[in-house]
Parts: C-alpha cells; structure tokens; sequence
C-alpha cells in the first residue's frame, strides 16, 4: 500500500479569521489547491491519514473535545467536496512536550459527514505500540513519533517502512519536514506538492 501523511493546519486547511488562527471547527476552510491535491492522492491509491500538532490544547485556546471536532469537522470538508472518503485516520498532539498522542478512525461514510469509530479519538500514549516504538515525549513535530505510530499501523505492526510499498508526508512548516526527515521519508512542502498535481505523480 501507498502511505500519505499529511499535516493540517496550513496544508489542508487554513483559517478563515483574520489573525490566522484555528479555535474553533467552524474557522476551517479548505487551503486552495489542497482540494486537487487530495483528489489526485486517492486516484493514485494512497491512503491519507492526517498527523497534526495541537499546542493550542495546552494554550487552552482550545479543549480536547472542540479538536476532536476540529478534526471531524476537517475530514468532512473534503467528504462533501469529493462524494467519498478520504481520510482514514488521524493523528495528533495536542501538548508541547510531546508525551500525548490521540489517534482517531473514521467511518459512517455519507455524501454530508462521517464520524469517528467508537465516537471518538483515543490516547494512545501508554499503548503497547508506544512502548515499543518508544513514541511517548517524541510525539510532537519535528519529532517524528506520530508518523511512526502511522507507519507501524499501517505496515501491520512493524518498525519496517519499507513493508509499504511507499510512504510520504507533505507540510507547511519545517517541523515537518524534519519530522519526515527523522523517520527517512519523503517529504513535500504543500505548495511545491500542489504545483505537481497535473504535471507529476507524487512518488
């Protein structure tokens, strides 16, 4: 299988308020060219899953609950622009030292929303697979702990990214670029990914 990480934040999504800032599910609009861009990702069979920071929990800009809506609410952006899924699961930390991790699936596919599997994301910071990946304190980019949880997921429990047939994370920021750095992966910054979409395949 083809693996694609994404950041949100200024990669799918930017803020429709003017000081730039996302505290709210409702603040989401959709990055221009993103839409195109997730659109081709599906065409060339890659599974997108999401892995974002989210210090504004810490910040107490925002709680727990509104992210997890935050997160929905971003998924279903893109549900009802493409009439299909998209995104299958999605990860993120909402504090600065890195020790937490939320991972959330989504199903109830409709043409207006889907939800999250077991109603919502759970903490997977003290779970086998953190341990064994020794994820816990480097969840946070530009550390690279979500997207080895992603990794580890999708290539059925192992370290070995090479079991999947390619993996690549595209971002705004260098946080994650240094994060795919980290884990050896290819990395896209958005606009550049944006500018291949009718050119080159991502690969």
């Amino acid at each position: 299988m083809k693996l694609a990480l994404l950041d949100k934040d200024g990669t799918l999504v930017i803020s429709a308020e003017e000081n730039g800032f996302i505290n709210k599910p409702e603040q989401q609009i959709i990055k221009p060219g993103s839409l195109d861009l997730v659109k081709r990702l599906l065409s060339q069979d890659f599974t997108l899953v999401i892995v974002s920071n989210q210090g504004g929990v810490e910040k107490r800009f925002k709680s727990l609950d509104t992210v997890f809506d935050e997160m929905m609410y971003c998924n279903n952006l893109f549900v009802k622009e493409l009439n299909m899924p998209v995104f299958e699961r999605i990860y993120f930390c909402p504090d600065f030292q890195g020790n937490t991790c939320y991972v959330g699936e989504i199903s109830g596919y409709s043409t207006h929303s889907q939800s999250w599997i077991g109603g919502k994301p759970w903490d997977l910071s003290n779970t086998l697979s953190a341990q064994k990946l020794g994820t816990k304190g480097k969840f946070r980019k530009p550390c690279s702990g979500m997207l080895e949880q992603a990794i580890w997921y999708y290539s059925k429990n192992s370290v070995d990214k090479n079991k999947l047939e390619k993996v690549i994370m595209i971002g705004d920021r260098e946080e994650d670029k240094q994060a795919a750095e980290n884990v050896q992966i290819q990395f896209y910054w958005i606009e550049e990914a944006i500018s291949m979409v009718n050119i080159l395949p991502l690969q």
